[in-house]
């Protein structure tokens, strides 16, 4: 695969389009930065053709940033969407890096179905699929996978600490819109304390009940 630069896709667009370099130019750089701030908003951006997102890389980590902890394999990374699509594939590639590769799966069967062969460090998942509070409460509640950090992600307008009963909750969760630096930051911290409380605690599950402060004593 060879690297195609912003100069020759603006040759090219004017070539096609009959255009000046100059007026090419311009639409070309706003297009890209208009694209750019939206996925970095949080928002999906319909082509209608695929464009793969591996030139937007992830950024390099700011000076001082503690990044997640040095291991000999990279920390495994699953998104499990109810569909891969640009935005999906964008979200994969900012969360990989020297330190951690990120897999999508469509879907919480295809996930579940994968363990096997593609052991997570964090999951994160969005909240709407049907199964989603199914499948983090099955992560947690095994031996095996609870020490997997778990990060659910909610649609607009959902208050995620709206309870219906007794459930496992998830370590954290992001409700949209957000940043992809969020998620990122989020990821690299819920990564670092699973690191870290590994060594201390065979088993940690979450709870949340209906309750009111004057009702625990």
């Amino acid at each position: 695969m060879r690297v195609v630069t912003l100069k020759e896709l603006v040759r090219r667009v004017a070539a096609s389009s009959r255009t000046p370099d100059d007026v090419a130019q311009k639409v070309v750089a706003t297009l890209v930065d208009l694209i750019t701030k939206e996925l970095e908003q949080g928002n999906r951006v319909e082509l209608d053709r695929a464009i793969s997102p591996l030139a937007l890389r992830r950024p390099a980590a700011a000076a001082g940033s503690k990044g997640v902890p040095e291991r000999a394999e990279p920390y495994k990374i699953s998104l499990v969407m109810p569909r891969k699509d640009f935005f999906t594939s964008l979200v994969a590639n900012r969360l990989s890096g020297p330190r951690s590769q990120a897999q999508v799966f469509e879907g919480i069967e295809n996930f579940m179905g994968g363990m096997s062969s593609w052991r997570p460090d964090l999951v994160a998942v969005d909240a709407s699929q049907s199964g989603a509070r199914e499948m983090v409460r099955a992560l947690k509640r095994s031996k095996e996978t609870n020490s997997v950090a778990a990060i659910c992600i909610y649609a607009e307008g959902t208050d995620p600490n709206k309870l219906d009963g007794l459930r496992v909750r998830e370590d954290e969760s992001l409700t949209e819109p957000f940043e992809l630096g969020e998620l990122v930051e989020l990821a690299e911290t819920e990564i670092r304390r699973s690191h870290e409380e590994r060594s201390f605690f065979q088993q940690q599950i979450h709870f949340q009940m209906p309750t009111r402060d004057d009702t625990i004593e």
